[in-house]
């Protein structure tokens, strides 16, 4: 974790869900050319930070391949919010303990409900 006051110059952030258990590549990618360019970046897995952090049950029904309708879902996504509040806010204050000035998301279709809570939670 960047929270240790070390300037970074952007934070990129995978949003659940996330189906493998390893840092996203394709943000690896991305961290690798921002330092050949010369920025500094730190790669935040929040989908794997939440997978880990949330019960068997809701990591069975939400991050199988086949839940990607379930992120899609207003309802399931209001109940998720809800139910893993805590969960949520915890990454959300190691997101802003990082000295950074601009923050990245990676979306695709799956991600783009709970990534747009996420992004109204970092801005409050």
């Amino acid at each position: 974790m960047k929270g240790n006051g070390e300037a970074v110059d952007i934070v990129l952030i995978s949003p659940p869900p996330g189906w493998q258990s390893c840092l996203p590549v394709g943000l690896g990618f991305l961290s690798a050319y921002l330092q050949k360019k010369g920025y500094s970046s730190y790669i935040y897995d929040i989908g794997l930070e939440l997978r880990n952090k949330v019960p068997m049950q809701a990591r069975e029904y939400l991050w199988s391949l086949s839940a990607k309708g379930h992120w899609l879902d207003i309802d399931v996504m209001q109940a998720f919010l809800s139910r893993f509040e805590s969960e949520i806010n915890t990454c959300i204050s190691e997101i802003l303990s990082i000295n950074t000035s601009l923050v990245g998301f990676s979306i695709i279709h799956s991600k783009q409900l709970i990534s747009l809570e996420l992004i109204k939670k970092i801005k409050e």
